[in-house]
């Protein structure tokens, strides 16, 4: 093998490596693409539900468990209903992923009470109390909840973050879009907080109206 044949060999072996990491380069930069619109239309349809009101049905009872056999169902005023905060989760206790997801969800409602006092409610078209309290035993141990019984409605989320008034502070199914997690915390921070909000909007004004200066300077100079 000749020299000048070798570097020939090496050049296109060259080539073909960079045309290797310019096409893998392109491709990631299309699954980055993919991800952020995903996000994006997600965000947008969550968008669409808040502030729409959601109703909660009459029929609910109080469900309290320490893990012992105190364990015990109260009757409940529909208008405790109108008095928190809420996470709402609608869920199918005969359906194994629902209730391996209950665990999760409820983990999450302990990190959202230490922001803010609000209640968690599970949707349920199961009418067993004995049965219920059986599974939130099993899965829960520990636990203070509202039990709201009326027709699931299986749309795009099964949980839902509600105002004292019953209007959406945020949707969407946190365990399987765990980016989510975030919105709800931020959500809630608002809804507690308006003035969160107001202050967001004058620092995004005051970033815009900066950048503006910046262009027109450097227009100038």
């Amino acid at each position: 093998m000749t020299v000048s044949y070798a570097k020939k060999i090496l050049k296109r072996l060259f080539f073909l490596i960079i045309l290797m990491i310019f096409s893998l380069s392109i491709f990631l930069a299309i699954q980055n693409l993919k991800k952020i619109y995903f996000k994006e239309l997600i965000i947008r349809k969550i968008d669409s539900q808040i502030g729409k009101k959601f109703e909660l049905s009459n029929d609910l009872k109080q469900f309290i468990g320490n893990g012992n056999t105190d364990n015990h169902v109260l009757s409940c005023d529909p208008e405790q209903l109108q008095t928190n905060f809420k996470l709402v989760y609608m869920i199918n206790f005969d359906c194994s992923v629902c209730i391996v997801d209950l665990i999760k969800i409820y983990n999450f409602y302990q990190e959202l009470q230490r922001i803010h006092k609000i209640e968690f409610c599970l949707i349920t078209e199961e009418k067993s109390d004995n049965y219920i309290r059986y599974w939130l035993d099993q899965l829960l141990k520990d636990y203070n909840l509202l039990v709201i019984r009326q027709e699931i409605t299986y749309g795009n989320s099964n949980l839902f973050l509600l105002d004292s008034s019953n209007k959406i502070v945020m949707t969407g199914d946190m365990i399987k879009y765990p980016f989510l997690k975030a919105f709800y915390i931020k959500k809630l921070r608002e809804a507690i907080n308006p003035q969160l909000i107001r202050s967001k909007n004058i620092i995004s004004l005051l970033s815009f109206k900066a950048n503006q200066l910046t262009f027109r300077l450097s227009v100038l100079f």
